[in-house]
């Protein structure tokens, strides 16, 4: 799980990505969200696949870019090799996350746990302002979010209209 944190320009100061950010955590995904305008990039380079929602009669609209854990099919040497990269990957390790004390609001939040901060990284703040690399991942996170709204209505027209069909898939690796 995640450990997301919000983005703080105060404490998150004199903090720095590495360029190969959304790669490295590319690397640790096994699916990858897309949105629904990404079908057709991401259909001739990888299997879309729904999955269920973690609300009761919701779906996800994913990718699958790796059979097993850490054997990732579209990273080599903390590079992105697919043609296309789904906005999540180029967003990761950000995402906007609803604020607690106001639900109804969103904030952009950052999983700590990813090994993608380092000194030599690029500076996410200048002067106590967003950096042009922040610039950039923010509206990145304002396309996905107004993409993700079409998503979510072309699902739940699926779902409405009896489209969708469960199946459960196992995979076994063996030596």
């Amino acid at each position: 799980m995640p450990q997301l944190s919000i983005l703080n320009a105060e404490q998150h100061k004199d903090l720095k990505i590495v360029n190969q950010h959304s790669a490295i955590c590319a690397a640790q995904m096994q699916a990858i969200p897309i949105e629904a305008s990404e079908v057709p990039n991401m259909s001739s380079q990888m299997p879309i696949f729904l999955s269920k929602g973690t609300a009761p009669e919701t779906y996800a609209l994913n990718s699958l870019s790796s059979l097993f854990k850490n054997h990732p099919l579209f990273v080599q040497d903390k590079r992105w090799l697919a043609t296309h990269m789904p906005l999540s990957v180029q967003t990761a390790p950000f995402c906007l996350q609803p604020l607690k004390q106001a639900p109804d609001k969103l904030a952009i939040a950052l999983d700590t746990e990813q090994d993608v901060f380092d000194a030599s990284g690029t500076p996410l703040y200048s002067a106590g302002q967003p950096a042009e690399k922040l610039t950039k991942i923010v509206n990145s996170l304002q396309d996905q979010f107004s993409q993700s709204v079409q998503t979510l209505q072309f699902l739940e027209a699926l779902s409405t209209h009896n489209l969708l069909k469960s199946i459960d898939i196992i995979l076994w690796k063996t030596d």
